[in-house]
């Protein structure tokens, strides 16, 4: 088993929307959003799904990725004034990826309509934490509307027109997209950002750290950016995400021309290695027990852009696993010790049906440590230096087969999820 016990779910993106929504105007957005109706994330379905995660000790958090990232769907009759720059060309001038598009910000109606969504979506859910995404804001997409710097030329506070004003916009417009949370749903809930420019420096004042966690999507090897250190100063809960090393779609080739912010591999070992609180002391924060309270924990990252049911297994495992021994035992010893344990995880996950990518040739489960070099930081091993014991091709395949054996044995016992309710 990789243990791993939160979901966090990028519903909807420029590209589609295909969250099924019923209320009216909201389900037009999956009418129009969806690539065809049988690409459609059925509200049963996901309530089965909530159901059933939860029966597992699982937590699914839903995002909703906003201002930006809001494009398909939002075709609907009268949605004209609730966007800006949808569908603009050349999209390299107004957003990140294309189709461009973000939500008008100064249009009441816009808040509404989330309202509307937030509701929908806590009957889904039923979530304790909400994500607002909050990455990929394009100030030009929103400098591109009159109906937006019209706004802002009538305030003094705003009329420049320089990042300043629309980083105070975007503050005014998360404090609003919230209040609309919290406006139709009576539980507290708590609040998730991705980090990003917008979650530093002044515009940290209209995130209050009792309401919000940040996620922290940056470089940790850039120690000198200061927006790190920043987070855990100014008292916010964090979650590590770090791009470097936690971020699982990289390194297959960018899917935008000239996008290379993505093209490293890490490979298992430097996730293995990727310790949140080593990388807040060298960004120099002082580990104590309050700030170690700070560090909610981790995610295995995984952008959609390039990956399908085709290949999500591979793209994820066996390397979730190394992220999970981190997390859950944060272990002292270095990542070589760790290469039998993670091999033969890969092979019980083939043996479960999962596409688990192969890490190495066969040959290395059955010679260990002797497929890294000194240069790798792995010594290896010796007759007096051998931290393998001995096993045979048949004797892990023997191990393999008992441990298939008890687990088709025990799925064969009625699962509680599935057992039919008692009749009083």
């Amino acid at each position: 088993m990789t243990k791993l016990n939160v979901l966090h779910w990028h519903l909807v993106d420029s590209q589609s929307s295909p969250m099924e929504y019923f209320r009216n105007p909201i389900f037009l957005i999956t009418q129009y959003g969806a690539y065809d109706k049988t690409k459609v994330y059925k509200q049963e379905r996901i309530k089965e799904l909530v159901a059933y995660a939860n029966f597992k000790g699982v937590r699914i958090i839903p995002e909703f990725d906003q201002p930006a990232h809001v494009a398909a769907g939002w075709d609907f009759k009268e949605s004209e004034n609730l966007t800006v720059c949808k569908d603009m060309q050349p999209w390299y001038d107004y957003c990140n990826e294309p189709p461009c598009g973000q939500l008008n910000p100064v249009n009441e109606q816009t808040y509404a309509i989330l309202e509307q969504i937030y509701i929908e979506l806590f009957d889904m859910f039923n979530f304790d934490d909400f994500h607002f995404g909050g990455t990929d804001i394009s100030f030009k997409c929103w400098n591109s509307s009159s109906a937006v710097t019209s706004y802002m030329t009538q305030r003094e506070d705003l009329s420049s027109l320089d990042e300043a004003a629309f980083l105070t916009l975007w503050g005014e417009f998360q404090e609003n997209t919230s209040n609309a949370l919290r406006n139709v749903i009576s539980k507290k809930v708590g609040k998730i950002l991705w980090s990003s420019r917008v979650t530093n420096g002044s515009t940290l004042d209209a995130l209050p750290p009792d309401e919000y966690k940040i996620q922290f999507g940056g470089d940790a090897s850039d120690t000198a950016d200061p927006q790190l250190k920043t987070l855990f100063d100014k008292g916010y809960k964090i979650i590590f995400s770090n791009a470097d090393a936690w971020r699982m779609d990289c390194g297959f080739g960018s899917w935008i021309e000239g996008n290379d912010k993505c093209n490293d591999y890490a490979g298992w070992p430097r996730v293995y290695e990727n310790d949140p609180y080593k990388i807040a002391e060298l960004h120099g924060v002082e580990m104590n027990e309050e700030t170690k309270k700070q560090i909610l924990g981790g995610e295995a990252s995984l952008l959609g852009h390039q990956v399908d049911e085709e290949s999500i297994d591979w793209k994820l495992f066996p390397r979730a696993a190394a992220l999970a021994e981190r997390l859950w035992s944060n272990p002292t010893e270095k990542w070589y010790k760790a290469e039998r344990r993670i091999l033969w995880q890969r092979l019980r996950n083939v043996r479960r049906g999962l596409a688990a990518d192969v890490l190495q040739p066969e040959w290395c489960l059955y010679n260990g440590g002797q497929c890294y070099g000194r240069g790798q930081g792995s010594p290896i091993p010796s007759k007096s230096n051998n931290w393998w014991s001995s096993t045979s091709i048949s004797e892990i395949a023997q191990r393999l087969e008992d441990e298939s054996k008890a687990e088709k044995a025990e799925s064969r016992k009625p699962h509680p999820y599935n057992a039919p309710l008692q009749q009083n």
